[in-house]
């Protein structure tokens, strides 16, 4: 049990598998068990499903998203499970995606081969660095515009948005405060609804 919450379980850490350099055909292949695999660089990252909490910002975070953009013609956001294909040896599935109106998100094989205009991320005691740093350079490298790193303990929002692969701090964001994407022009989400 976690010491922030004896009902809560702790999380167990990641497996990672370093033994080769793994490629979308590889990703392709792996077992349809309910683990959340990625690959980041070549790297294959499984890790263990989310707790209540994390999915409980998710959960709220979807019906401010989905009120805000109800009747708007803006765009598509989409939750996870969605595997986005950066490279050939980078899949990542982001808690939340939003790809602003005009994009193409069909795709020849499976999953969306197109970064997002926006990424949400909910960090765990299992991703918070991977979270914070290799996925931030990953989504700066290959074209998000935007990113937003949920940290439900101590209840933060962090975003960044990449221009020309650039990493620019927008704000950091607390309980007091409402965050608002620069890739979606009018939505605003109050921390203290999301974390409450």
């Amino acid at each position: 049990m976690s010491a922030d919450n004896p009902s809560e379980p702790c999380m167990a850490e990641p497996e990672i598998a370093k033994s080769r350099h793994w490629t979308y055909d590889d990703y392709m292949r792996l077992p349809d068990d309910g683990k959340r695999y990625e690959i980041l660089w070549g790297e294959l990252i499984v890790s263990p499903s989310a707790s209540y909490r994390h999915q409980l910002v998710i959960a709220r975070m979807t019906d401010a998203l989905s009120e805000f953009l109800r009747g708007r013609d803006l765009g598509q956001w989409l939750p996870s499970p969605m595997d986005i294909v950066l490279a050939e040896d980078s899949i990542v599935q982001p808690d939340l995606l939003f790809f602003r109106k005009g994009r193409s998100l069909e795709s020849a094989r499976h999953g969306i081969h197109v970064p997002p205009d926006l990424a949400f991320e909910v960090m765990s005691p299992s991703s918070e660095a991977r979270d914070a740093d290799e996925k931030r350079r990953l989504y700066a490298q290959y074209g998000v515009r935007e990113y937003w790193l949920v940290d439900p303990d101590p209840k933060r929002i962090d975003v960044f948005v990449f221009d020309a692969g650039a990493i620019v701090s927008h704000g950091e964001f607390t309980s007091g405060d409402a965050a608002s994407p620069d890739v979606l022009p009018g939505f605003r989400v109050s921390l203290a609804t999301l974390f409450a």
